[in-house]
Formats: structure tokens, sequence, C-alpha cells
């Protein structure tokens, strides 16, 4: 078990980066506008049917957001960037995986650790569209891809959670880091939830969870915490401070998105986190709808961090009641155009298989290159007070080591961070079974701030693929009834248009403008195969 004398030591003045200056500082929020300060008991209640909050009538109007914040300038052409666009459109439901993002799937209950409880996910065997489903029982189909964007379902009866971690790390040093991505807005539970977590470098916990919910080892030592609360469809942020968490709401917490959008399981709507080290924004840009706009004080002592997004089920049927949410379930989230600047990358070497339950150190995972200096190779484990792994084909075995956590609860898994040598291209683990038939290690992969010439080269691939997206037009709240689109000089002899794509005849201009003007459209309209709606 670690003991005090394990904790490194906290960063000395030095260590702080500079303080951004005043004008570096969105405006302040007024003293009226700021909720009361939660205290350290106030655990989110479990609903129940007489603690919902007041219906609003039909002619209520939510309160205009205050202190909105200015749209951030695109960033500056040698700014790293991170960006997703989950593009792929296969026949069937199919396993999302890439190299720029680690997963960490993770269920409570020991007899699902074999196979996850089933539930029904959103989209069909075919990709069918909203609301077809198909079923989840699979710990790799827990993060899935049709029609141009992907899904995280799982059903976790006792708690369970997705989280992935793209392969850089959001940079406030300078100005304010944005984090931005589109998601879906209907919920199918209160108790099915998402979040985001920005945790420094050497303190990243695989398995961060806040200490209210009933699994795990508590937060990350030191993290900034996005939260989507359970009973309203709107966000909290904790300042983790030494396992510590100041939470904050925003002045209107209680105003969820369902009173200016129609939740969607289809439409993906974009989210965005503003962050500097003495301020935190979240809000919904294309709405100018502001959730929390609060002042970080003190402002933080560091200013990179990993990012991880989770989805989190706890007994998500539990808050089904018949006069509230008759029909509630294990629920889907949809994700789409992942962006994240500036950020610095970080060399990420997946595994390529997702666990083992043989304890002997027998079974070998393989990365596709070598670890560079500086690695550290992280995992999940239910395997003992002491496994060990072998990094140069069992012929020396050395103790993994624990990240911090605040606890270290019994029978349950932990989170490891363990230095390794460069060079590394294979590992192997043994320990011993807590209890027959438990051992099991998880979701393998080798992080390291040297940047490796393949992490290098994705980087800069990335930067041109984002800045392409931010080109591309936007239709989002723009009302085309009416409108119509002037065809260019070279267009064709004939339009040709089906039922089924009434844009077809577009698709031979040589105007390379038009045709992304009009596969926009299309999108907008729901008659192209990478928008849910289906005409």
């Amino acid at each position: 078990q670690p003991t005090a004398t394990d904790v490194p030591p906290q960063p000395t003045a030095t260590d702080v980066p500079p303080q951004p200056t005043a004008t570096d500082q969105p405006p302040q929020p007024t003293a009226t506008n700021q909720p009361p300060e939660p205290t350290a008991t106030n655990q989110p209640p479990e609903p129940t049917a007489t603690n919902e909050p007041p219906q609003p009538t039909a002619t209520a109007v939510p309160p205009e957001p205050t202190n909105t914040p200015e749209p951030p300038p695109p960033p500056p052409p040698n700014t790293s960037t991170f960006f997703e666009s989950f593009d792929g459109d296969p026949g069937q439901p199919t396993s999302f995986e890439t190299d720029n993002i680690a997963w960490t799937v993770h269920s409570r209950d020991a007899n699902s650790w074999g196979q996850l409880p089933a539930m029904e996910a959103v989209h069909g065997p075919n990709c069918d569209a909203p609301p077809a489903t198909h079923t989840v029982t699979n710990y790799e189909d827990t993060h899935f891809q049709c029609r141009n964007h992907m899904m995280t379902a799982i059903n976790g009866p006792g708690y369970a959670m997705v989280y992935f971690t793209p392969n850089h790390m959001v940079d406030f040093s300078g100005n304010e880091a944005v984090i931005r991505w589109d998601m879906s807005t209907y919920r199918e539970s209160q108790r099915d939830w998402m979040d985001v977590w920005i945790t420094p470098f050497e303190q990243h916990n695989q398995l961060t969870l806040l200490n209210w919910l009933p699994d795990l080892n508590g937060p990350a030592r030191n993290a900034v915490h996005i939260e989507l609360m359970d009973i309203y469809n709107n966000f909290s942020a904790g300042i983790i401070r030494d396992y510590s968490d100041d939470r904050m709401r925003g002045s209107d917490y209680w105003v969820g998105w369902e009173n200016w959008l129609t939740p969607d399981m289809a439409r993906r709507d974009t989210f965005e986190i503003r962050l500097t080290r003495d301020r935190v924004i979240v809000w919904m840009p294309d709405y100018n709808r502001v959730f929390l706009d609060r002042e970080i004080n003190p402002p933080l002592n560091w200013s990179q961090g990993t990012v991880q997004f989770g989805h989190h089920s706890y007994n998500p049927s539990k808050s089904c009641f018949d006069n509230v949410n008759p029909n509630c379930h294990a629920g889907t989230f949809h994700w789409d155009n992942l962006e994240m600047y500036p950020t610095v990358p970080f060399t990420m070497l997946k595994a390529d298989r997702r666990e083992t339950s043989n304890a002997s150190g027998a079974d070998v995972f393989h990365f596709n290159r070598q670890s560079p200096a500086n690695s550290f190779l992280r995992f999940t484990a239910f395997a003992g007070n002491n496994p060990e792994i072998s990094w140069d084909g069992g012929q020396s075995w050395h103790p993994a080591q624990l990240q911090q956590t605040e606890t270290l609860e019994g029978n349950v898994f932990w989170p490891y961070w363990t230095p390794i040598p460069a060079g590394v291209t294979q590992v192997q683990f043994r320990g011993t079974e807590p209890w027959s038939g438990g051992y099991r290690v998880r979701d393998v992969s080798i992080f390291s701030r040297t940047i490796d010439a393949a992490t290098a080269e994705q980087s800069l691939a990335m930067a041109e693929r984002a800045a392409e997206h931010r080109a591309r037009p936007n239709f989002v709240n723009i009302n085309l009834a009416g409108s119509f689109c002037t065809i260019p000089q070279n267009k064709p002899t004939e339009i040709t248009s089906t039922a089924d794509n009434p844009f077809a005849g577009y698709r031979n201009l040589e105007e390379p403008a038009a045709i992304d003007i009009n596969r926009r459209v299309a999108n907008y309209h729901g008659t192209r195969p990478d928008d849910d709606n289906d005409g």
C-alpha cells in the first residue's frame, strides 16, 4: 500500500507558470449572479418522485445569459490542435478505434467483468437511424461508429463507465484553452450522464471518479472536472486540489438545455469549455447560452492537462417513475467533431489486446512501435497487492507502480502508472488472484511526454484537418425556408435529382466550394448518410 512518503513533492513556486494579465481575462461576473457555494456534504440527492424540480410553465422564458463570452479566435497556424471527426460509414455498428484516442471501459460488479449487462444502444443492426437500436454486451462495443460519428453506450446496474482520452494535452499556460465537441441532447435516464476531466500529465488517473460514487478510489489528485448534472441538463465545475473538490455551479443552474432546444437523439449540438488558470466557462455557442462562468480562486498552479471524456451509468432504471420518466433506461451518447486547442501532443501507444485474466504472465501485450524515453505504462488491474510487469520477454520482473489515489479500497480495480525504459515493444503481467477467478489487467497503453516521429507527423496532419473543418460553412440555426443556391456558370447541362438524394446532380460540379456548400445543405436537411434524420 502506498504510504504518505510515496506522495510526490508539490510543485514549488518556481514551477508555477506566469500569471495571465488582466487583459487575458473574460469579464468578471457580478456579485449578484453567484450561486451559493456547495458544501462538502451536499451529495447529489437520489431522485425521488417527490423531489423533482418544478416544471416550467408554457409561458416561462429562461433568463438571458450574462457575461456571454466572445467566440474565441481560431488558433494561429503554428498552434497544435487536436481534432477528431469520427468519420466512417460502416454497414453495421463497428467498434471505434484510432491511434489518437485511448479507451477505458469499466464495470463495478464482478459478474459483469467478462460480459456487460445487455442494453439497447441507439442505431439499428445496420446502422439504422434513431430510434432503431441494437444490443450491446461486449466491452469493445461500448464505443462504436455509425453514420460518420461515434457513440458510447453502457449499462451499469451497480456502476459502469466509459472514458476516452485524446493524445493531446490542453495548454492554458498563455491564453485560454478551448475544448469543443458536438453531442446529442436526449437523455434516457437522470442516472446516465457525461463529464470531462482535465488533469496534470503526471497525475493522470485512468479511473478518476468523484468519491461519492460507489466504486473505485476517488478523483485525480488535482483536476478540473466538468460534469453534466443528474436532475438538470446543466453543468457544474469542480476544482480539485489534493483530492478536495470545490464544486461550482452557474447562476441559473436549474435551467437546462431543454428550455432553448428540443432534446434529440439524432441532432448533435456544439458544447464548449474555455479554461484559463483562473477562470472556467461552459456554454453552447450556437445558442449563446452560458451554463457557468466562474472564477478559479486561487488560480491553478498547473497549466497543461490530459483530457478524459466520460460516460457514466449508475443503475439507470432507478430514476424511472410512472409520473416523471416511466421509460428510462441505459442511454447512448452521440459524439462528433471533437476539437481542442492550443494543445501539446504526447506519444500514445495502445496495446493490441484489451485485457488478460491469466495471472501467470503467459499473455503478451504488443505495441506497434517502441516506447520513447520518459514513458509510463498505463493500465487498470484487479490483481492483488503485488502485480509485476516484464518488458523483456519474462527474463526479469518489476513491481507495478500505483498512480496516486485518494483511497485504496479493496476488491475494486486500481489505476497503475509505471515508468518503463525506452525501446519497449511488448509487456507481460503476473500477480495473485485476490479471490478465485478475479484476476484482470485491462486497457493497457504507453503514455510519454517525449514526442516520437510518428506522433509529430500525426499532429501536423490533425492540425490541417482541423483548419479545413473550421473553414466549412456552418448552417446551424439558419432558416433555409424559401432559400435557394445559385448554380455556378460551370453547371452541368441537366440536374438529375431523386427522392433519395435531391442534390445528386450537384455532385457533378467541378467547383469545390459549390460541392461543399451543397453537401452541407444536404446534411442540414438530412438527405446525406452522415446525418441521422433520414430526410
